[in-house]
């Protein structure tokens, strides 16, 4: 998980600016996501709080806010609760995406955005967000789909049988 943690930093560096509707394109969820479809809530709990506070320590951009660490967390679970011990199919990956956006991004998010810069602001983020996430959902569920079931292969030559 630490090694995942790691690589979440680093794929945050690699965010790609793209425009003002859509802010930029991401892949640094994908460590998290595949620690929750491989080992399960507790640990994506857990890797939600290190992968959180080990990007802020790495690369601070703002304000600390412990809000965001409860988000990374709720995000990595999310997905456990639609990945693990599963089948990993489109359609579950999709929910998944689904959930995140609905219960972290148009929820807990807003929330943290609110009390951070005022509800103006935070309207301003969340319908960015929501554009942002809209437009780069058949890449981020293509993504999720095929680094989740490769991780899981990769995962069971190492440590022998894994979920399916």
């Amino acid at each position: 998980m630490g090694m995942m943690a790691a690589l979440t930093y680093v794929l945050a560096l690699l965010d790609i600016p793209i425009g003002e509707s859509v802010k930029f394109f991401t892949v640094a969820y994908l460590p998290g996501t595949v620690v929750a479809s491989i080992l399960g809530p507790w640990a994506a709990l857990v890797f939600g709080i290190v992968a959180d506070t080990v990007g802020y320590i790495a690369k601070p951009q703002a304000a600390y806010f412990p809000g965001y660490i409860l988000s990374n967390m709720i995000t990595c679970f999310i997905h456990a609760i639609f990945l693990y011990k599963k089948n990993i199919t489109i359609l579950s990956v999709a929910v998944a995406r689904i959930s995140v956006v609905i219960v972290v991004l148009l929820g807990m998010n807003y929330i943290w955005s609110t009390k951070l810069w005022g509800a103006v602001a935070a309207t301003y983020f969340t319908r960015t967000r929501l554009v942002n996430n809209l437009i780069q959902f058949p890449i981020h569920v293509g993504l999720t789909y095929a680094i989740c079931r490769l991780g899981r292969k990769t995962y069971a030559r190492i440590h022998g049988s894994v979920n399916p």
